[in-house]
């Protein structure tokens, strides 16, 4: 009898997974802040008019000016790489997930031009 709960108990962890590896970095995050990299820090736009939601099979939104977009997301540690497709158009974001903050770039982090949204996790 424990050995057939045990082999039940077993399938179960291997039919469910074990959890997301994603799941630690889901969830609603809330734009602090964007800017470009050569802006002053003065220059930042503020306010919470942007938010993404991250779900854990690696799917999400990103919600902004009326829209929803539909996003694909994945880690590589604390390293994240956001794809945004809306409107025959892709933007592919990198960036990092920290202690429930989310920086992310539209390009070189070194090219002054480059776009820096920064989100802090709802």
């Amino acid at each position: 009898m424990k050995k057939m709960f045990l082999c039940l108990v077993l399938v179960i962890l291997l039919v469910t997974g074990c959890g997301s590896a994603l799941s630690k970095y889901s969830g609603t995050y809330i734009m602090e802040y964007s800017k470009f990299v050569g802006d002053a820090d003065t220059d930042k736009k503020t306010g919470n008019y942007e938010k993404i939601v991250l779900n854990d099979d690696g799917t999400g939104q990103s919600i902004r000016d009326g829209l929803n977009i539909v996003v694909e997301w994945h880690m590589d540690g604390e390293n994240i790489t956001l794809i945004e497709r809306y409107a025959g158009a892709t933007i592919e974001y990198s960036g990092t997930i920290k202690d429930n903050r989310l920086d992310l770039f539209d390009g070189d982090k070194e090219n002054a031009l480059t776009n820096e949204k920064v989100y802090n996790k709802d």
